[in-house]
């Protein structure tokens, strides 16, 4: 399973709601997410997401750059993995103004990468 999209698509105040539930349907269980809440802060050039997993809160900043995904945020779910000792990371291919992100183990990463012209990045 691989989500693609725009990166030049950050307009709604709560998109990165929307990016969680992707990354947390993408780890098939593996994350589940709870009180998913965002906040994309055009005029004060804020971001930040907030969630609950296995009973604790989480608050992330993100980077701001105006309606550019930040490519932080994949980095900070993939550390969030490590941190519970989940073998699978997310993967991240940037195609420019289009990514392709993915969820998988080193093994699958590699047999991936081996199949594709562009690679992957193995977020770890």
């Amino acid at each position: 399973d691989i989500w693609h999209f725009d990166m030049e698509c950050i307009e709604d105040e709560d998109i990165y709601t929307e990016f969680s539930n992707k990354m947390k349907m993408l780890s098939k269980g593996k994350l589940p997410l709870l009180n998913i809440k965002s906040n994309v802060d055009h005029e004060n050039e804020e971001v930040w997401i907030s969630f609950e997993l296995l009973n604790k809160k989480y608050t992330w900043e993100l980077q701001y750059n105006y309606d550019w995904f930040d490519i932080g945020f994949v980095k900070k779910f993939s550390d969030l993995c490590s941190e519970l000792q989940i073998d699978e990371r997310y993967i991240f291919l940037n195609l420019g103004q289009n990514c392709i992100i993915g969820f998988c183990n080193s093994d699958q990463f590699k047999k991936i990468n081996k199949l594709m012209k562009f690679k992957f990045e193995f977020i770890a």
